[in-house]
């Protein structure tokens, strides 16, 4: 490897396939769960182009142009020309694989040399793997980080001396604790090589529908997500239809799939609000009430945790008495004449609990 000085690097604007989301020379990835819609995204920019119809955000399209859609997971005659026929598309302008059988799938990187030469034959601005993982051969381990980029190094060079957008379709992984941007499937390098990134998934109120929102983008500012789902088309087949754009982030809609559904424990902080919204009471009062309703103790304290309650234990002669409070309220008044916890503070524990509720702070 050769070096120069920068000032002999010339300076050029970023050219779009898709302003402020896909840049041309460049990779993207576009990640989801599956049956979310992720071929048909592809396959509607696929239309888009080959048409030169606004994108689905309303910036325009820098077509008509040629796509070539690469995939193993749908059938030609059944699927993908249907659902082009379907949006709309000139199939004239979109490429798939001429295959007989398994044994003629492009692999990479052995393959790069053909899909360059598939590049400069039709001449295509997008090229999308769907799903990439497939396009792989023996020699490549999806996990390992060196793997991966010896794939990606000369396949961003590939976009770059091509000028297109090399689009990569791949699943989640089953990581679930994981920040958004590290839930695609295969090594975190696949992410770091790619100039953009996008994740797909359900809206959280969406009745069904789904969001695209941006994980990474290294050309441009933080775009807006954009709400879809996927319609039943007159003809039977599907289409994708866009609502524009919406406030949630990558982080929303993943973070909102690492929660637990928590149906007890919710029930049991319905009950403590309305129990204690005309004020504290003791865990006597909570414990014989809440039984009634089935719920246990330990559902009670997840659900307590969950309201930041507070527990005030006031003694009142011999009885000690703990009182469970909603942020802001404050315990009842305390006849100093029988506040005796000064002095019986460092007794406490040897006192055994009235309920089964009475510890609950100190756990």
């Amino acid at each position: 490897m050769q070096i120069k000085p920068v000032s002999q690097v010339q300076r050029r604007e970023i050219d779009w396939l898709w302003t402020g989301r896909l840049a041309l020379g460049k990779l993207a990835s576009l990640s989801g769960d599956t049956d979310l819609g992720k071929s048909f995204i592809a396959l509607d920019l696929c239309t888009r182009l080959s048409r030169n119809w606004p994108m689905p955000d309303g910036s325009a399209a820098p077509g008509p142009a040629n796509s070539m859609y690469l995939y193993v997971e749908d059938g030609q005659e059944d699927t993908v020309r249907p659902r082009l026929d379907s949006l709309g598309a000139d199939i004239d302008r979109v490429f798939v694989p001429d295959l007989n059988d398994a044994d003629e799938l492009m692999l990479l990187p052995r393959d790069l040399d053909q899909l360059d030469a598939m590049l400069v034959e039709h001449e295509a601005k997008l090229v999308v793997l769907d799903p990439m993982m497939a396009f792989l051969d023996h020699t490549m381990q999806s996990f390992n980080e060196q793997s991966v980029r010896r794939l990606l190094t000369p396949l961003k060079m590939l976009a770059e001396k091509r000028h297109c957008t090399i689009l990569l379709v791949r699943h989640l992984n089953k990581a679930v604790t994981l920040p958004a941007l590290y839930r695609g499937a295969a090594s975190m390098a696949l992410s770091s090589g790619c100039r953009s990134a996008w994740l797909v998934a359900h809206m959280p109120d969406g009745d069904g529908r789904c969001v695209m929102a941006q994980q990474k983008n290294n050309n441009a500012p933080t775009q807006p997500s954009l709400v879809y789902e996927v319609c039943a088309a007159g003809d039977g087949q599907g289409k994708v239809v866009w609502h524009g754009a919406t406030h949630w982030t990558d982080e929303d809609l993943l973070s909102r799939r690492r929660q637990r559904p928590t149906p007890e424990r919710d029930e049991a902080m319905a009950f403590l609000r309305e129990f204690l919204a005309d004020g504290p009471k003791t865990s006597r009062q909570i414990w014989a009430a809440a039984a009634k309703h089935g719920h246990t103790k330990i559902t009670l304290r997840r659900a307590a945790r969950k309201l930041k309650l507070e527990f005030k234990s006031i003694w009142q002669k011999d009885d000690r008495l703990s009182y469970w409070l909603l942020p802001g309220q404050k315990p009842p008044p305390v006849d100093p004449s029988t506040d005796i916890e000064p002095w019986l503070g460092p007794m406490r524990e040897q006192f055994p609990s009235a309920s089964p509720l009475d510890d609950i702070s100190g756990h």
